[in-house]
């Protein structure tokens, strides 16, 4: 048996809890709804009944483990066999728990279907899961509320409202754990298992692109009309040249190729009376053509 002093530490942890949670939750509540863009989101509605869920445990739950703990080793006014309030305590318990768990299986089908398929989601759907889920673990819970297999209510061996059976009788956790637990997390793992598999191809995908879209773009320059550039004399000396960077510029076995990544590149150059500065052309291409043909028309 514990000592009194942890028995008043786990009321007192109880009690904060219970403050914190509550006031915490019902703001989370509160600003959800206020937003009408906000409300009208399938995922907003999730998130708004599993942050009820966590209000009924920290106004209900919590106090009555409080008042429990806070009494010590003697037994609180609802611990005893055939209390009603004691068996209400043990079936909102789990099945508000069981229900926090599908809420969460439903989040995350929600955004399985909006990241892996083309399944358009909507509010009414979104509440439609939240009453399966109600309706699936009471289903679950009234196993052992109506004494079908096991019992709810104060359980002597460990002196709290659970879920219990006799020595002689079949232990509904059994039937309970796997379904109402293992059920969930399934579905979840599941979920988010393939919203990572669908994320990692999608990033694949876009870097395979981007690949195939800076080749599209890439210039060839013959070897001599490049060095033929480099040769500038008195009369074409431009203050800034194409600048490109030495990695992008790759060379075959004849040939060179640069990468065009400076869309914003202008010659600023002192021409001749003779010659006009080549226009702005967003293509690469172009702005080099233009400035062979000024150096082809000073050389004449």
């Amino acid at each position: 048996m514990l000592p009194d002093t942890h028995f008043f530490a786990g009321g007192v942890i109880c009690s904060i809890n219970s403050i914190i949670g509550t006031i915490l939750n019902a703001m989370c509540v509160l600003v959800l709804a206020r937003e009408r863009k906000l409300r009208s989101h399938p995922t907003t509605m999730l998130i708004i009944c599993l942050t009820c869920s966590d209000i009924i445990y920290c106004s209900f739950i919590f106090p009555s483990l409080a008042f429990h703990y806070f009494a010590g080793t003697v037994p609180c006014w609802h611990c005893h066999e055939n209390s009603k309030f004691c068996k209400l305590l043990a079936f909102v318990f789990y099945w508000n728990h069981g229900s926090l768990l599908c809420i969460q299986a439903a989040l995350a089908l929600n955004r399985w279907a909006a990241v892996c398929t083309t399944i358009s989601l909507t509010t009414r759907t979104s509440l439609l899961a939240v009453l399966v889920c109600l309706v699936y673990n009471f289903f679950l819970m009234s196993i052992p509320l109506f004494n079908i297999v096991g019992h709810l209510g104060y359980d002597p061996l460990s002196g709290t409202c659970t879920i219990y059976a006799s020595p002689d009788e079949m232990d509904p956790n059994s039937i309970i754990l796997p379904l109402g637990l293992g059920l969930p997390y399934i579905v979840i793992l599941f979920c988010y298992t393939c919203i990572l598999r669908t994320i990692r191809k999608t990033n694949r995908r876009i870097a395979g692109h981007g690949e195939n879209l800076n080749r599209k773009h890439s210039v060839f320059v013959h070897p001599e009309i490049e060095s033929s550039m480099a040769q500038t004399d008195a009369r074409f000396r431009p203050n800034c040249t194409l600048g490109l960077p030495t990695e992008n510029r790759f060379t075959a076995a004849n040939s060179q190729y640069l990468n065009c990544d400076n869309e914003n590149t202008v010659f600023n150059s002192e021409f001749a009376d003779d010659t006009k500065p080549p226009q702005y052309h967003k293509d690469t291409e172009s702005v080099m053509c233009d400035a062979i043909r000024i150096r082809l028309k000073s050389k004449n």
